[in-house]
């Protein structure tokens, strides 16, 4: 309280409405919105007065943080779908009439259909799950940490001029 007067977020906690502002924080934040829009959406003047209550109370900094962390499962659930291949099913529905009766039906059709593994995805999630061991440069970078580790290895074409090779001499 500054000067006798609440500041946003104490008068969401009085008012008890705390717990449906950080819903909707956390809610814009994985949609992707800009902390400017989510301070208009949240009626606070702007984004400087929005960022202020953000330091002030670490509460709407984790609601920030917790729509990172679902956004990044999001992706990751995504990427390993990719990796692996999926199953889904694809569902319409067609209007049809009867032969017989003439009355119209309605007849859902669905189709289950299958992703091929993505090599690329695969070997990312490889690389991010298991580290250098399936990295696509494993053997470069043994050779990177032995020569780091013996601090005293020679670099092969160490007296190469970096500026002709860029020029493309």
């Amino acid at each position: 309280m500054i000067n006798g007067k609440m500041d946003a977020f104490e008068k969401w906690q009085k008012s008890d409405k705390w717990l449906e502002v950080r819903n909707s924080i956390v809610d814009m934040s994985r949609k992707g919105y800009s902390q400017k829009q989510i301070s208009e959406c949240l009626g606070i003047k702007n984004e400087a007065t929005f960022c202020r209550l953000k330091n002030k109370h670490p509460e709407i900094q984790e609601a920030l943080d917790e729509a990172d962390r679902l956004v990044l499962d999001s992706c990751f659930t995504a990427m390993y779908k990719l990796a692996l291949g999926s199953t889904y099913t694809n569902q319409h529905v067609v209007v049809e009439k009867d032969p017989k009766t003439g009355k119209e039906k309605q007849k859902l059709y669905k189709d289950i259909r299958e992703t091929e593994p993505n090599f690329n995805a695969l070997i990312y999630v490889l690389n991010q799950r298991f580290g250098i061991k399936f990295s696509p440069k494993k053997e470069e970078l043994e050779i990177l940490k032995s020569k780091l580790a013996s601090k005293d290895g020679e670099w092969e074409n160490a007296d190469i001029n970096l500026e002709d090779s860029d020029s493309g001499k």
